[in-house]
């Protein structure tokens, strides 16, 4: 299967900011075209800072993307210098019709060997990326192309490919701290404008917490400011705290909303403010 990759430009940034597929496919809700326009506002505040990404097509439909930055200015929990580091690779399982498969074709190679590639020409000593064992971001697929593993937290591993002269990586926990609230329940929500899906679960949680009458109160983090960059937070499409106490990470619909913000008062009219995970 042939495949033409570009460099990020005014022409694909549509089918960059709908994650590699046509921006007219038919699951681009209006919903996500909010989300996709923080993205495009946080895309024009990190390309002077270094932001780029490769988006990939085959017959002029759109089948991929990796995005990458330097490492120093990345909306993630790692630390570094001189190093590229990899936000997000995704290669597409159907083309709009869903007829085609673009994933086993080796596409995925292909967006890598081209930000190496990209990595020399620009200077930096090594490329570096934040993996998981799963389908999103997966560390067998890294191995692979002969990363390493060079730090790890719980699920968290942090990969790295050196190719010049340059100091390890390392995994950052960050300075952010949640708060717990004293008449109401404080929730801290961290996620950065990178993901349009974290913005579209921010919108969730405030959203449902307006239906409790001033008894919630919602704060924004954005990870966009490395000051508050929590690893905890990072592990998961979005950081969640409820009065300190951690929720889940994956997203969530408004009725499971509902029910975490349910037990957080619980909490509070019972006088247990200790913080914990949900």
């Amino acid at each position: 299967m042939e495949f033409e990759i570009q460099d990020l430009n005014e022409t694909n940034e549509g089918a960059y900011l709908s994650c590699g597929c046509s921006p007219s496919d038919s699951h681009i809700t209006a919903d996500i075209r909010a989300g996709q326009k923080c993205k495009r506002a946080w895309l024009r505040r990190m390309v002077p800072k270094g932001l780029h990404a490769k988006v990939a097509f085959h017959a002029g439909h759109p089948a991929g993307f990796v995005e990458f930055l330097p490492v120093e200015v990345a909306p993630a929990p790692v630390k570094g210098a001189g190093i590229l580091f990899i936000t997000d690779i995704h290669i597409n399982d159907d083309d709009e019709g869903g007829k085609v498969d673009y994933q086993g074709n080796g596409l995925g190679r292909r967006l890598m060997a081209s930000v190496e590639e990209y990595a020399r020409d620009k200077g930096f000593s090594a490329l570096a990326t934040l993996a998981l064992d799963g389908p999103w971001m997966p560390a067998s697929f890294y191995r692979k192309l002969r990363f390493s593993l060079v730090d790890q937290a719980g699920p968290m591993q942090l990969l790295w490919k050196p190719f010049g002269d340059c100091a390890e990586p390392g995994i950052w926990r960050g300075n952010f701290q949640p708060t717990i609230g004293q008449e109401v329940v404080h929730i801290d929500l961290v996620h950065s404008s990178q993901c349009w899906g974290m913005t579209l679960q921010a919108e969730m949680w405030r959203r449902v917490a307006k239906e409790y009458d001033g008894k919630v109160v919602v704060e924004d983090h954005l990870t966009d400011d490395r000051e508050v960059i929590s690893l905890e937070a990072m592990t998961g499409s979005i950081g969640v705290y409820l009065d300190g106490h951690r929720g889940p990470g994956h997203p969530l619909d408004d009725e499971h909303a509902r029910n975490l913000i349910e037990k957080a008062l619980k909490r509070k009219a019972d006088n247990k403010p200790d913080a914990g995970d949900l």
